[in-house]
């Protein structure tokens, strides 16, 4: 996405990819209307991706595309409600969730159930049931996260700073619930 549709010039995303055929005018979307825009969408995938994996260069790419957007965003706030939505994440300290279990492991159900009944629009999560050394090389946040004692283990973390572990579905929806 980056290679095909970023603007390296101005940033922000073009509607078309640069092996397109050649057009006289290669536009971008910002707008949100009953579907967000690509550039929205976009920069709200990049703000996770950024916590999800550590690349700073993901968040930087956001940035860019809400400076470009400031003006507008404060004229007609209306038109962008998803683009909104990426400047709520960026300013808020999002929940980090890890979600770890051996395959087989039916207790992973029961936390599954409390993690996508509980509201939380300001969240990443990671899953991991197989190979999570190697799913760890790729997503740090789900380094040093294994399935403890062999049951499905969820990790609540904010701002870097992590809660205890937890294994059941009342515990995880305790740490859900708190802010720190």
């Amino acid at each position: 996405m980056i290679e095909q549709f970023w603007d390296e010039e101005n940033g922000g995303f073009f509607f078309t990819g640069k092996s397109h055929e050649e057009l006289i005018v290669r536009s971008k979307d910002f707008l949100d209307n009953a579907t967000p825009s690509g550039n929205s969408v976009a920069m709200l995938v990049l703000l996770r991706l950024a916590d999800l994996t550590g690349n700073q260069d993901y968040r930087r790419r956001a940035m860019t595309m809400l400076r470009l957007l400031v003006n507008q965003i404060q004229r007609y706030p209306s038109a962008f409600g998803y683009a909104l939505c990426g400047l709520d994440f960026y300013l808020s300290t999002p929940k980090e969730i890890a979600l770890t279990a051996r395959p087989d492991d039916q207790s992973m159900k029961a936390l599954l159930n409390a993690l996508w009944r509980t509201y939380l629009p300001n969240r990443v999560i990671a899953i991991c049931t197989r190979n999570c050394e190697k799913a760890a090389q790729l997503i740090p946040f789900l380094r040093d996260r294994q399935p403890n004692d062999g049951t499905a283990t969820a990790y609540v973390c904010e701002g870097y700073t992590c809660q205890i572990p937890s294994r059941t579905e009342d515990e995880l929806l305790k740490q859900l619930s708190t802010s720190r």
